[in-house]
């Protein structure tokens, strides 16, 4: 278990050594002294505020750098000023070149921050002089009892501003923070609308007047104060005054609040009662009390009002009632009064009772748990002075008191105990009256540390946010409960600690996920987060885990699931459909797909299950191989399913589909059959379990000339197909495509011979080489070379290519657009009767050598 404690605290530079041990007494030291720097730098701090931008001196006895520079009004606190940072030194001169206020104080305020990094922050309050001042009284506003020289505060927001000077001059004012002398600032103001001598003066004969002030642009918050530096020529001598008045506006009586401690009082030990008023707005207040047992009975809290200090938020005074007796009830009512600065007042009552009572009653003021005897603190309050004991284990214990109100017993004085539960009994006894009062109490001793597990780290890629996982809970009989818990982030290369807090813990047992916010995480560097419970009685137990931080383009920070696209193919050699599903990642960071998982179902479906798909991820999925990217994985079905699919990325974003994808996977069943194989135009039939289009028809001849039929159009169970006039005696090959509604296509392939009964034998008499003894072949060795043909019978022949016959259904039509033969005669070797085509081929047909050519011989 990791422990940080805080061992000591030091003022001095000094070496620390330190040994740590465990619980077996083994030991480590340090090897060197760890060198501590606690010496904070003495400052001592010199305004110069003779002069209206005065010259401030800061003197140190080591190196120091002075940052957050600032100069504060603190009359009026909206005036602030700031000065620029300076560099280590052991003496820094600065100055203010703004005007300050004169007679007004200021607070000079900075941070010191040493070589060591020690750092505090220091503040000077001090008030301007003003040697060439001139005497002025801001004659309006004025209200109520407002009797301050250089305030005027009016209850309109829009009014004018009289000032009266003591001498003949010509004056101008301007606000805060005029950079520069008197001169310039006098130049750069705005003269008064008024200046001149009048008779009906309050204070001084030379009055300056702003007319309907506040003029635009300026607009004045409504109960701020707002200073103005006064700059008069005097007429005599020329010489520039100064002087400083402030202004303002409230429309608003201050909300007052009375209290008043103890009431009522009762105590005939300490007849007195500490009255305080507050209020929302610098205020000025006093009271009238309706009973002389009041002492005061009249009381006025600021009796002089000639200057701002006056006007408080806070009022207090310490009444007496000595002459209070006993059995008498006293209800004083106290009628206050509070003016603020505009003179509007609030005039309120409260109610205080005097009833001396030598009642005593005392309240224990805890219940506590504690983790060490020696912490046990026994804690009480009496309403009257009293002394007080504390009864435990037969023993009698007097507790300490420094007011006889407020007593304590240290846990030291009670001996050894051991761990559980004890009761005791405070017993107390009023001063001079002897009037007896107790109470039970009771306390806890738990020696027992807590338990506590960081049972996950998750952590947002930006690098600004860590989420940690905790659950805890205290341990033992008398387990006092967890109190709080404490977390910190260390960066393990140096040790630094990057953040921490404190958490109060009102649960037990307690699990929670916490969000520890930092902003300085570094790529792939390795960090711990510590967590420490501590229960009601100070016992502690600790946990910690290491993690790697990964941030935005981090693979480990892809939170986004990839997307997929999906294909089908038909795969009509086995009759299947094969499903390929294709998984992407787009965007950056990108952790690469992992897997796929799936499942069908016959049934009719709208969505898909995706707790289902989750059980197959973990139960079933297909995970990919590192080079088999882009991800693809291919299902194969030959029945009708809907498919639901989801893919998933190394950092487990899972994508599902949405809807079912439709797989219709069914094949059809067809058959062919060949009709009519005895005439040269025969007949196919097409028949099929379901309706299904014919998409193409071709037939092969034993020549390898392809036939290729036009299929007919539509759907259908059964198809009878006519074929054109094919070649008599010979082989053919059948090839059918069939499709299904859904696209499912495959072939069918089977053969027919096809014969005639009407035919004439040939003999093909020339060319003819070698063994070549096939009646209806002649093949020759030259290009060009005549053909001649003998027929069985007497009779006009023509012939014609396959093509030629293709667009004909019948034998007459094949003969009539065939062509005759150049010669015919009687003079055949194998059958009397030739036909003879002389130098074949002719133009424009052109064979090509090797290849057979088929021809239809119709006489």
């Amino acid at each position: 278990v990791d422990i940080t404690q805080t061992i000591a605290s030091f003022d001095q530079d000094v070496k620390v050594c330190i040994a740590v041990a465990d619980v077996n007494q083994n030991l480590n030291y340090t090897k060197t002294p760890v060198i501590v720097k606690g010496k904070y730098p003495l400052i001592n701090v010199f305004v110069n505020t003779s002069t209206l931008t005065p010259w401030i001196n800061v003197s140190s006895d080591e190196l120091v750098k002075l940052t957050n520079i600032t100069v504060t009004n603190i009359q009026v606190p909206s005036q602030v000023i700031t000065l620029e940072d300076i560099d280590y030194a052991s003496q820094h001169l600065l100055q203010v070149t703004t005007i300050l206020f004169p007679s007004m104080s200021y607070e000079l305020s900075f941070t010191v921050n040493d070589t060591d990094n020690n750092s505090f922050e220091n503040k000077t309050s001090f008030t301007m002089e003003n040697p060439n001042s001139i005497a002025i009284w801001v004659a309006q506003p004025r209200n109520g009892n407002n009797q301050i020289p250089n305030i005027g505060f009016s209850q309109q927001q829009s009014y004018d501003i009289v000032i009266e000077t003591e001498y003949n001059a010509t004056c101008r004012y301007i606000g805060a923070n005029c950079n520069g002398n008197l001169e310039y600032c006098y130049n750069l103001g705005q003269g008064f609308d008024f200046e001149g001598w009048e008779d009906n003066y309050v204070k001084y004969g030379f009055k300056h007047k702003i007319f309907n002030y506040p003029k635009p642009p300026l607009h004045l918050v409504e109960g701020q104060l707002y200073a103005y530096l006064i700059i008069c020529n005097e007429s005599n001598t020329g010489t520039l005054l100064a002087n400083t008045f402030i202004t303002g506006f409230d429309t608003t009586n201050p909300i007052i609040n009375t209290t008043a401690n103890p009431n009522p009082v009762t105590d005939p030990n300490g007849k007195t009662s500490n009255f305080t008023i507050t209020s929302d707005d610098k205020s000025v207040c006093f009271f009238n009390a309706s009973d002389s047992v009041s002492n005061p009975q009249n009381w006025d809290f600021n009796s002089d009002y000639s200057t701002l200090e006056s006007y408080s938020l806070l009022h207090n005074v310490l009444l007496t009632f000595y002459n209070a007796n006993f059995g008498q009830v006293y209800n004083v009512d106290y009628e206050i009064t509070c003016e603020n600065l505009a003179g509007l007042q609030t005039i309120t009552t409260y109610l205080l009772t005097v009833n001396l009572s030598t009642d005593l009653h005392v309240t224990a003021l805890n219940n506590h748990y504690f983790n060490n005897v020696e912490n046990v603190l026994i804690n009480a309050s009496t309403d009257k002075q009293a002394t007080c004991k504390f009864l435990f284990n037969n023993q009698e214990y007097y507790m300490q008191t420094s007011n006889n109100y407020y007593h304590e017993l240290e846990g030291s004085s009670l001996g050894s105990l051991e761990e559980g539960f004890y009761q005791g009994v405070i017993s107390c006894e009023m001063l001079n009256y002897y009037t007896p009062a107790t109470t039970s109490t009771n306390f806890t001793i738990d020696y027992t540390s807590p338990f506590v597990n960081i049972t996950s780290v998750n952590y947002v890629c930006s690098g600004q946010e860590l989420f940690a996982t905790i659950t805890a809970h205290d341990v033992g009989e008398n387990a006092s409960g967890l109190a709080r818990l404490c977390y910190a982030v260390t960066l393990n290369e140096d040790q630094s600690i990057l953040v921490s807090d404190c958490l109060t813990i009102d649960t037990d047992p307690y699990e929670n996920t916490i969000a520890v916010p930092f902003n300085n995480l570094q790529q792939d560097q390795d960090y711990t987060v510590s967590v420490t419970v501590t229960d009601k009685a100070g016992n502690s137990a600790s946990d910690s885990k290491t993690f790697t931080a990964y941030l935005n383009t981090s693979p480990a920070c892809d939170v986004s699931p990839p997307t997929f696209s999906i294909s089908q193919e038909v795969d009509s050699a086995n009759k299947q459909r094969i499903v390929s599903v294709n998984c992407q990642e787009q965007g950056v960071p990108v952790s690469g797909c992992n897997g796929f998982a799936y499942y069908v179902t016959n049934e009719s479906i709208t969505t898909c299950n995706t707790s289902l798909l989750d059980s197959k991820i973990f139960e079933e999925h297909t995970y990919v191989t590192p080079d088999s990217w882009p991800a693809v994985i291919d299902y194969v079905f030959n029945e009708d399913v809907n498919l639901c699919v989801a893919v998933f990325d190394n950092n487990f974003n899972v994508r599902y589909s949405e809807q079912p994808i439709s797989v219709n996977a069914k094949f059809p069943l067809a058959s062919v059959e060949v009709l009519n194989t005895d005439t040269l135009t025969p007949v196919v039939n097409v028949s099929s379990d379901e309706p299904v289009q014919v998409l193409s028809i071709n037939i092969t001849t034993a020549t390898g000339e392809v036939i290729i039929v036009q299929p007919p159009q539509g759907v259908a169970t059964q198809r009878l197909i006519n074929l054109p006039v094919l070649y008599p005696n010979m082989d053919y090959d059948l090839r059918i495509v069939v499709s299904d509604s859904d696209s499912n296509y495959y072939e069918i392939l089977t053969s027919f011979h096809v014969e005639t009964p009407e035919s004439i034998a040939i003999w093909v008499a020339q060319p003819r080489h070698g063994s070549n003894q096939i009646p209806n072949i002649g093949f020759s060795q030259q290009p060009s070379y005549d053909i001649v043909i003998e027929t069985e019978y007497e009779a006009t022949c023509k012939y014609i290519t396959r093509d030629g016959c293709a667009f004909y259904n019948n034998i007459q039509d094949c003969y009539r657009f065939g062509e005759e033969f150049d010669i015919e005669a009687s003079d055949g070797q194998v059958y009397p009767y030739t036909h003879k085509i002389i130098n074949y081929p002719k133009p424009p047909l052109q064979l090509v050598e090797g290849q057979l050519y088929a021809y239809l011989i119709i006489c």
